[in-house]
C-alpha cells in the first residue's frame, strides 16, 4: 500500500503545484485555494481507495492516503510559501497592498497591535503564508485518510477480489 500512496502523492504533488500557482490570482486565488486543496486531498483518498489491492486493510488504506496527502501538501505548502512574495510584488508591493486595504481594517490592525506595513512586507507575507500553510499539514493527511477509508468501505470488495486467481492487474503491479 505504500507504493500506492507514493504514486497518488506524486500525482497530487503535480496537481498541487497548479493549486499553488492559483494563489497568485490577486483576489479569487486566495479565496479559492483552500477549496481546491480540500478537493485535492479528498480526491487523493478516493484514488487510494480505488487503487487498493485485493484483501485490503483499513489501516493500510488510511496510511497510504495520509502519505499521499502529506506529499501533496508539502509541495503545495512550499509552493505557496515561495510564491507569496511574488504575489505581493504583483499587487504593487507593500504600498500597493496598503492602498487596497479599507480604512476599518487599518483600525483593526492598530487595535490588535500589528502594524499593517510590517504585515504586508515581504517577510511578513512570508511569515503569514508559513503559518497558514502549517495548518494544512495537519488537515491534508487527515482528509485524505478519512476519504480513503470511507470510500473503500462504501465501494466494498468485489467478488473478483475474493478469488485467489485474480486476472486483472492492480495498482501495485506497475
Amino acid at each position: 500500500m505504500g507504493r500506492v500512496g507514493l504514486r497518488v502523492g506524486l500525482i497530487g504533488a503535480a496537481v498541487s503545484l497548479l493549486v499553488a500557482l492559483l494563489s497568485l490570482v490577486p483576489l479569487a486565488g486566495n479565496c479559492l485555494v483552500w477549496v481546491f486543496g480540500l478537493l485535492l486531498w479528498a480526491a487523493q483518498g478516493a484514488l487510494v481507495a480505488y487503487w487498493r489491492p485485493p484483501r485490503y486493510d483499513d489501516v493500510d488504506v488510511a496510511r497510504a492516503a495520509a502519505l499521499a496527502g502529506g506529499i501533496a501538501v508539502l509541495v503545495q505548502g512550499l509552493g505557496t510559501i515561495l510564491l507569496a512574495p511574488v504575489g505581493l510584488f504583483l499587487l504593487g508591493g507593500t504600498q500597493g497592498v496598503l492602498r487596497l486595504l479599507p480604512p476599518p481594517l487599518f483600525d483593526a490592525y492598530a487595535y490588535v497591535g500589528v502594524p499593517p506595513r510590517a504585515l504586508f512586507s515581504p517577510p511578513g507575507v512570508f511569515l503569514v503564508s508559513f503559518l497558514t500553510c502549517g495548518l494544512q499539514f495537519l488537515f491534508a493527511p487527515l482528509v485524505a485518510a478519512i476519504s480513503a477509508v470511507v470510500l473503500a468501505r462504501w465501494w466494498g470488495e468485489s467478488e473478483a477480489d475474493l478469488w485467489e486467481d485474480i486476472r486483472r492487474p492492480y495498482m501495485l503491479e506497475w
